[in-house]
């Protein structure tokens, strides 16, 4: 019953070590690759438009490293003239330098009725830029 016993203990031991991730399988690829939503940091251009007129925003963002790149606009409606701005970004390499890096990227607006529409580009999750533009 010893002997059983013993060999069940050396056992369970050399299953626990055998599965452990000591870090050094340098085959195996990490997966580095991400996308998140960013802050807006300055959104600067044109305040009116015409109907149907295309209007081109800098809206200006900080990644947190160097191998981030802008990736796209995530957009919700507010209510009928109001969005809610979210700039998303792509972070792609393991190898990165965590200094923060300062992009901007363009904004297309074009509005098919007259009014007033409120452009809030999303901050943090609380806070947001307003840019204001009155088509007519």
């Amino acid at each position: 019953m010893k002997l059983i016993s013993k060999t069940l203990i050396i056992l369970l031991a050399l299953v626990s070590f055998a599965s452990c991730d000591l870090g050094g399988d340098n085959d195996t690829p990490q997966n580095c690759n991400y996308q998140a939503g960013i802050g807006t940091t300055a959104v600067t251009g044109a305040t009116t438009a015409a109907l149907n007129e295309e209007i081109t925003l800098t809206v200006s963002f900080t990644l947190a490293n160097n191998c981030g790149s802008f990736l796209l606009y995530n957009e919700v409606n507010q209510s009928n003239n109001d969005k809610i701005i979210t700039v998303n970004a792509k972070f792609e390499g393991c190898g990165c330098d965590n200094i923060e890096v300062r992009k901007t990227a363009p904004y297309k607006f074009k509005a098919i009725a007259a009014g007033v529409y409120n452009l809030k580009f999303r901050k943090n999750n609380t806070e947001y830029i307003t840019h204001t533009i009155t088509v007519s």
